[in-house]
């Protein structure tokens, strides 16, 4: 029996093969997924143990929202002056 009988016999052996090609890639998308989950998972645990470079994170975030929140302060407030100085013109 040769390759071209085995795969191309029919439509029945195609859906056979398309069948089998999207189970094997399933499969393998599976592991490497379950394999990422394994190491991410206690890693992210590992990291959220550690309290002192959460808190120094934590304290690096609240430093870059407080020069965010008055940047945007700021634009408000020269758009409110313009709004104003247009209204009052």
């Amino acid at each position: 029996m040769s390759i071209k009988e085995m795969f191309c016999d029919g439509r029945d052996q195609m859906k056979v093969l398309a069948v089998t090609a999207s189970n094997t890639w399933g499969l393998s998308l599976l592991v490497l997924l379950l394999g990422y989950g394994l190491i991410d998972v206690p890693r992210s645990c590992w990291h959220n143990a550690r309290l002192r470079q959460r808190l120094t994170h934590t304290y690096f975030s609240l430093a870059k929202m407080s020069l965010e929140k008055a940047d945007a302060e700021e634009t408000l407030e020269d758009v409110l002056d313009v709004s104003l100085s247009v209204v009052v013109a």
